[in-house]
């Protein structure tokens, strides 16, 4: 069975915790914005930010879920936002980013196989790149994917990255 410890630290305060430790970070109403870090010995990352406000919240340090996909069309999913998605083939390959995706959903792309990559936006929406491009550049390019807007089924969808016409 887990020992849990209950530790109340003062602004600034700092504790030394176990390996095997779990760690629940929590604050007082009342109190100001804070920001929260785990340390160890070979680890000092940020974890948990909260705004300002005090009422908007940033989790740091999680790895990225990996989708992969070896079809020839693939659409997004609501599931796919934050996710890295992988795509192998040899034939080519057409993404397209769901129609009802969210202003915020992201995903990267990484074309892993010879078949090139073209990016489509889902329903009426548009695809947008400074140098107008809509494709991977090639195998093992990477391209960023943001949802600027949406109205309703019409994603503005943009992309940076590894691109080609």
């Amino acid at each position: 069975m887990t020992d849990y410890k209950t530790q109340d630290l003062p602004s600034g305060a700092s504790t030394t915790l176990a390996a095997t430790d779990i760690v629940m970070l929590t604050r007082d109403p009342s109190g100001s914005p804070a920001d929260y870090y785990i340390t160890g010995a070979n680890l000092k990352s940020q974890i948990f930010t909260q705004d300002v406000d005090g009422n908007d919240y940033t989790l740091h340090g999680f790895e990225g879920e990996i989708n992969t996909q070896t079809g020839t069309t693939y659409g997004t999913l609501a599931g796919d936002n934050g996710k890295i998605i992988t795509l192998n083939n040899a034939s080519a390959i057409t993404l397209t980013v769901l129609s009802t995706a969210p202003a915020g959903y992201n995903c990267l792309l990484i074309q892993a196989g010879a078949g090139q990559v073209t990016i489509a936006a889902g329903g009426t929406g548009n695809v947008r790149n400074r140098a107008s491009h809509t494709k991977i550049a090639g195998q093992y390019g990477m391209v960023s994917v943001f949802v600027v807007s949406n109205a309703g089924t019409a994603p503005e969808v943009y992309i940076a990255g590894d691109t080609a016409a």
